[in-house]
């Protein structure tokens, strides 16, 4: 049953591994609401981010996406928030206005993204979708992010963001003991700093040998080994081996 587990994850992380990723934010300061906050039981935010910050991050035409990476910039140990909804949609709105501070109606959305997620250790951390979202390579994205833990505990993931000021393209809502659905959040300028993940349309580079070096000799017993070369199959597929794992 392990191993067979264990295989299903590999695959999966194959598939993941060979992409592309467009940042957007480069910010370094670190704060925990957005997209989730794992200190209160219940909680939602949404983001915009447009098509121009898409297409200067070097996205430039449509395409699927299959995963969003959020930057962490502190370091979590096997921190697991339960029950996390990922949702997206296409929005010609580039800012919240002061009266869209309210929960969408998620059937509005594509659902992306429903399970838990591990957080270890800081840097890109990758939400892998259940199926593909065609994104229209005009309009803006809207994200909402649903946290239905039901529990709180420290130790919880801080995000790198980027503030957007003078524009709001961030909201969020958090509360205990029940999910807020009828609450008005909170209008924010702090927007996590982002990756679009699409499938890769460059090889990554070839793995280095590092036992026996190319064209050397290896003793029948010894045990082979080589690294990474580089490309996206060491920034995601590593650390979707270490999250497996």
């Amino acid at each position: 049953m392990k191993r067979t587990l264990l295989l299903c994850l590999l695959l999966a992380m194959v598939g993941f591994a060979a992409a592309d990723t467009y940042t957007i934010g480069t910010g370094t300061s670190t704060e925990n609401y957005i997209p989730t906050y794992g200190f209160y039981d219940y909680g939602w935010s949404k983001t915009i981010y447009t098509a121009a910050e898409i297409n200067a991050a070097g996205l430039m035409s449509g395409g699927n996406l299959i995963a969003l990476g959020y930057e962490v910039g502190n370091t979590p140990a096997n921190y697991t928030t339960v029950n996390q909804m990922v949702y997206l949609r296409h929005t010609t709105a580039n800012i919240y206005e002061a009266t869209e501070n309210t929960l969408p109606d998620s059937t509005l959305f594509t659902l992306v993204y429903q399970g838990d997620l591990t957080w270890n250790g800081g840097g890109w951390h990758y939400v892998m979708f259940n199926a593909p979202f065609a994104w229209n390579g005009t309009d803006n994205i809207e994200i909402m992010w649903r946290n239905w833990d039901g529990v709180y505990a420290s130790g919880y993931p801080n995000f790198r963001y980027t503030t957007t000021t003078p524009d709001y393209r961030a909201v969020y809502k958090y509360q205990d003991n029940s999910f807020p659905a009828d609450a008005t959040g909170t209008l924010y300028y702090n927007r996590p700093n982002l990756q679009l993940v699409t499938p890769q349309t460059t090889p990554p580079d070839p793995a280095v040998a590092i036992y026996p070096a190319l064209g050397g000799w290896a003793f029948t017993d010894a045990t082979l080994s080589w690294q990474s070369g580089g490309g996206m199959w060491l920034d995601l597929g590593a650390h979707m081996v270490d999250q497996l794992l």
